[in-house]
């Protein structure tokens, strides 16, 4: 170790037991401190724990929303189906009437 990394390492020292010394001496202070911190942070948990709670319960109740939307939509799919057949049929049944209903136009020399 060189000079100079003692001497940094002694005046390190040095500030640490002062500052075990004033510790000591406002114990009963800090004890407050302490316990209002201990106090503050149960309250923080707390809170979290409430809330992964609420998240979670929210959480399971889109999954089962969403299971609900898939077996209605898959007990709906039949029916969808047949209307969408039915639409594309009347579709196409006004395409040949609307087609039906136009002269035909031909050149004199098909006849």
């Amino acid at each position: 170790m060189t000079p100079e990394q003692n001497i940094g390492f002694e005046s390190l020292s040095t500030s640490i037991m002062e500052s075990n010394h004033i510790s000591f001496l406002h114990s009963n202070q800090s004890l407050s401190q302490n316990e209002q911190s201990i106090h503050r942070l149960e309250r923080e948990m707390k809170l979290l724990r409430w809330h992964k709670l609420a998240n979670e319960s929210a959480l399971q109740t889109a999954l089962i929303r969403t299971r609900q939307m898939r077996r209605h939509d898959e007990a709906m799919k039949p029916a969808m189906m047949k209307a969408e057949q039915k639409d594309r049929k009347r579709r196409i049944q006004l395409a040949i009437e609307e087609e039906e209903a136009r002269p035909l136009l031909v050149r004199k020399s098909y006849l």
